[in-house]
């Protein structure tokens, strides 16, 4: 695709429905999707593809029939334990980053959980945050990030947070994140995977931008995003998590007018081709993890690229609005 062709995110948007629609399964209630095209039904592949529909513009809360919105809340509240309210399986992810997918699924169909969810009841006071965050296990830190964006990102959002425990959340990463803005200072970094660092930065970053707070070391990781990307223009793989995070903080570090905000643009606009060529692949092999990870790749590059696309569609972010952090709304009438 010559780089000078203006990209009309509404065929991406197509491209990523008729995915979707390729795993659902029939003669089940609707929400029902497979992972894969050839796999059962997955509790990770309904939630999925709640977040993609929600991603390419639309309003599931509003075009969807209020039996199709129940079918699908009640598909994925079919993956909660009633003993704990976690959701599950997994599939080799902390039960912290089931339940916010979970929760961003339901923010996106204006669902509730099931059954309450005692995850929150670790974290939810200004006396108990602190100590919580203190005792995750930090020596793998991109994955141990996912218990933030999973659960004080979604507190942060609800009703019940106070001040109080705003400003004891944020104390403990004032006084304790390293000079990268991510883990405990405490804990070394050993460069064994470079992205390490964005990838795990990014996780905290929705706490400080649903607060109004500026992130801390943007310049810093965007400068490291610089120094990662792939001759090829990804920073892991084309659509791949790694990369997705680059673009975030590339993105947001151009919206703040960085000095090299610049070389940013270029970072991104090498990588834009590239991208939108695997939009004419069969994606038949691809999990539904891997079709998100594509997608979200998408709003940060108009974010960044505005003039690149076409059209007046607007594509949805995974970390910085709100709209899938509705946490009043997913809760209900459950008590913490």
């Amino acid at each position: 695709m010559p780089t000078t062709t203006p990209i009309n995110l509404h065929d991406a948007a197509v491209r990523v429905r008729r995915w979707c629609d390729a795993v659902a399964v029939p003669d089940q209630p609707y929400g029902t999707y497979r992972f894969r095209m050839d796999d059962p039904a997955n509790f990770y592949a309904s939630c999925d593809v709640a977040i993609m529909r929600w991603m390419t513009g639309e309003n599931l809360r509003e075009t969807l029939s209020a039996t199709q919105r129940q079918q699908w809340v009640a598909v994925i509240n079919s993956y909660q334990q009633p003993h704990d309210g976690h959701y599950g399986p997994e599939m080799n992810h902390h039960i912290a980053h089931a339940n916010g997918t979970a929760s961003k699924a339901l923010s996106a169909l204006g669902g509730s959980y099931r059954y309450p969810v005692g995850f929150f009841r670790l974290f939810n006071t200004p006396e108990k945050v602190g100590p919580w965050l203190t005792q995750i296990q930090w020596t793998n830190s991109w994955s141990a990030s996912h218990l933030v964006i999973g659960g004080p990102v979604l507190w942060m959002n609800y009703r019940l947070a106070t001040d109080e425990w705003k400003a004891a959340c944020f104390a403990w990463f004032d006084a304790e994140v390293d000079q990268f803005g991510t883990w405990p200072r405490t804990i070394p970094y050993d460069n064994t995977n470079p992205l390490t660092p964005i990838g795990c930065g990014v996780h905290m970053w929705p706490l400080y931008r649903h607060a109004g707070r500026p992130v801390p070391q943007l310049e810093y990781l965007a400068d490291l995003a610089l120094d990662t990307q792939q001759p090829a223009g990804y920073w892991d793989r084309v659509g791949g998590y790694g990369t997705l995070d680059a673009l975030y903080v590339l993105a947001v570090a151009v919206e703040q007018d960085l000095p090299r905000s610049p070389a940013y643009r270029d970072a991104v606009a090498r990588y834009v081709p590239t991208h939108f060529a695997a939009m004419n692949t069969a994606w038949r092999t691809r999990n539904a993890h891997e079709v998100q990870g594509w997608t979200g790749c998408i709003g940060y590059m108009q974010r960044t690229l505005p003039d690149r696309f076409a059209g007046d569609m607007r594509w949805g972010d995974i970390f910085d609005l709100k709209e899938l952090f509705d946490l009043d709304t997913v809760l209900g009438e459950h008590i913490i």
